[in-house]
């Protein structure tokens, strides 16, 4: 829990950091599968753990920007020419401008695409790290299956988040940074803006599919602590709620089966934004 203590993200003020650095403390209180104090073994957690505060407030500073950028072009004026009447004793004047020209937008999308980008990097890492006994201390089974050999688990889950974020870092592209000179070279100087539109949009569908993996084997991996931990090990505030969420959709994967409608169940719980809720409904107002 050492990462998420309030001291080190006020030395490193980022608001989104903060945030994000409370939020996790909030999802995870009371939980007993978490270590309180430093494990003599192991100082300090891979990149993926430690450092959600970071990547994720940086990700929720893309989505802000472009929040702010899209509320105020959605209730600009961008025709070109422009027709003022001021007065009715006037004439009209007509301003030709260049309002019309999607910069801000197509940057702001792009900038999204990245940030959406990087959040489906550290989710497939963590999902990674799952999967993989060696990263995780052995503390759960090769590929989250006990059947090894003739069952792949979650072998498959991985591979379909992996693939997933190999094609968001194609996407994430800055498309606003190309450009095509048409109408004569008049129109010289193209923001692109529907392209950057197009893979932002294309980006949070994967990255909703890459969290839901990890959310379904996270579900997976709890199960199988819990049966080595013994007794009624406690989940945090936030993150129990989830967990009941997931189970009510798809079950515990005792031996090899079509993963595909269960990833898709829990991809439409994060896609209508039921994991949201039903973390954020457990945790305290304000």
């Amino acid at each position: 829990m050492e990462p998420f203590d309030p001291r080190l993200q006020a030395v490193r003020p980022h608001p989104r950091q903060i945030e994000a650095a409370d939020y996790i403390r909030g999802l995870l209180e009371g939980s007993d599968f978490v270590r309180r104090t430093a494990d003599p073994h192991r100082v300090q957690d891979a990149y993926s753990l430690r450092c959600v505060p970071q990547v994720h407030g940086a990700v929720h500073d893309a989505v802000s920007y472009a929040r702010w950028a899209l509320e105020i072009e959605i209730n600009s004026a961008t025709d070109n020419p422009l027709i003022f009447w001021e007065r009715e004793d006037e004439e009209p004047v007509a301003l030709t401008g260049g309002n019309f020209h999607g910069e801000l937008v197509s940057m702001a999308m792009d900038y999204l695409a990245i940030g959406l980008t990087e959040l489906g990097n550290i989710s497939e890492r963590r999902l990674n790290r799952l999967v993989d006994a060696n990263l995780n201390d052995g503390l759960l089974p090769p590929f989250l299956t006990e059947h090894g050999g003739l069952n792949s688990g979650f072998m498959l889950v991985h591979y379909t988040a992996a693939a997933l974020t190999a094609e968001n870092k194609v996407l994430a592209h800055p498309a606003c940074a190309d450009t095509v000179p048409v109408s004569a070279n008049t129109e010289d100087h193209q923001s692109m803006g529907g392209t950057a539109v197009r893979h932002a949009r294309d980006v949070l569908r994967n990255v909703e599919t890459i969290v839901a993996l990890e959310l379904f084997a996270a579900a997976q991996a709890i199960d199988f602590r819990r049966r080595r931990m013994g007794g009624r090990p406690r989940l945090g505030r936030g993150t129990a709620p989830v967990y009941e969420l997931i189970r009510e959709h798809v079950p515990f994967i005792e031996r090899d089966t079509t993963m595909y409608p269960h990833m898709e169940a829990v991809r439409k719980l994060v896609a209508e934004g039921l994991v949201v809720q039903a973390a954020e409904g457990a945790l305290p107002r304000g």
